[in-house]
């Protein structure tokens, strides 16, 4: 059984809405290329590598943020 069933990955201001907002879209809609299907898997497999390094410290700490993201 999973124990983080939402998993969230932190992201500046700029990455989050400029940057993948769009890529998203496009993903979501079946408007993606290739390309796009390529920058979406990477932005994933990124995303859970970086929880999946941290995942323990996290379920230890639960209540600890960094910061505004």
């Amino acid at each position: 059984m999973l124990a983080n069933k939402r998993l969230v990955v932190p992201a500046c201001k700029k990455c989050n809405v400029e940057v993948f907002s769009e890529l998203e879209k496009k993903i979501s809609s079946n408007l993606e290329t290739e390309a796009d299907i390529w920058r979406w898997a990477n932005k994933i497999h990124f995303g859970l590598s970086l929880k999946d390094k941290f995942y323990d410290w996290d379920r230890k700490n639960p209540g600890y943020k960094i910061g505004i993201l």
